[in-house]
């Protein structure tokens, strides 16, 4: 949001201050969305407003969900908004920097939810059912490829290297976003399918461990483990252009079921309760 600050910085709910005369220009809040802030704030940057983003811990105090089971609801919501906004957005008129802004979190979310389970789905398929999604020259994959991931993370290793998110920082990021894959792969259906889904209000307070949520993460793990396994067995007797589409495609059942058991550690961990007065008495210091 600290990149958007000045042009397209959109509400998130909490901590979110109006020009009254600016929402009464544009109707109010858009409650025909499931994400109504963000739907309001496309209006709003529609009439060439802009928006501040003030990073201070002192504006407001949002509590996140308590538990893995909260925050798929959360951003399976939050992706349902998003994905209903497409058509607004070409509809809107928008400055050509604010609706790139908008199209990332489209991107985003389609990233995180029916991509993703693309990428889980890619190397079982070709592994444990030797059948690929797309036939391509391993050699070109893997000198295209291969590169731009290696540099891509040194780059962002090197930007992040004097803050306190470290590795385990980025693991743990990764962790989460996993846990709500096949959430946001059910909204993008819902979404398609022109259904319609009640707002609910993020749980809050206790949490609690989420079984039900790791259910599909358990399922494609084992295919993953099952897949690493047919991988390594078919490998010797393989030619040499299909051993180089092997080891690509184990590349990526390693990769996938590492974040995904990952997750399901995370999703299965004993919640803690919040200590909202501890950060509280905290930021005022």
């Amino acid at each position: 949001m600290r990149g958007r600050s000045g042009s397209s910085a959109f509400s998130l709910g909490s901590g979110t201050v109006f020009r009254a005369s600016v929402l009464m220009e544009v109707g109010g809040m858009d409650e025909s969305s499931i994400t109504e802030d963000a739907a309001t704030s496309v209006k709003i940057h529609s009439m060439k407003y802009l928006s501040p983003y003030l990073d201070e811990e002192l504006i407001w105090y949002g509590e996140p969900p308590p538990d893995a089971s909260a925050y798929v609801q959360q951003q399976s919501r939050w992706s349902f908004g998003y994905f209903q906004l497409t058509l607004n957005l070409l509809k809107m008129n928008l400055d050509i920097q604010v609706f790139f802004d908008y199209a990332a979190g489209f991107y985003y979310w389609l990233k995180e939810g029916i991509l993703t389970l693309f990428e889980i789905t890619a190397p079982i398929f070709f592994l444990l059912l030797r059948r690929p999604y797309i036939k391509l020259d391993p050699f070109l994959y893997a000198t295209v490829y291969f590169p731009y991931l290696f540099f891509s993370t040194a780059i962002f290793t090197y930007s992040i290297r004097r803050k306190t998110y470290g590795l385990r920082g980025f693991l743990l990021h990764q962790f989460v976003e996993y846990i709500a894959f096949f959430g946001l792969t059910v909204s993008f259906f819902s979404w398609l399918a022109r259904r319609k889904r009640p707002f609910k209000v993020t749980p809050k307070g206790r949490g609690r461990r989420a079984f039900s949520v790791v259910v599909p993460h358990v399922f494609f793990d084992i295919l993953l483990l099952l897949s690493i396994f047919a991988g390594v067995a078919w490998y010797p007797s393989a030619p040499m252009i299909l051993q180089a589409a092997i080891l690509v495609n184990l590349f990526w059942a390693v990769w996938h079921y590492f974040f995904l058991t990952g997750s399901i550690i995370v999703a299965l961990s004993v919640p803690r309760e919040r200590e909202e007065a501890r950060y509280v008495e905290k930021i005022k210091k």
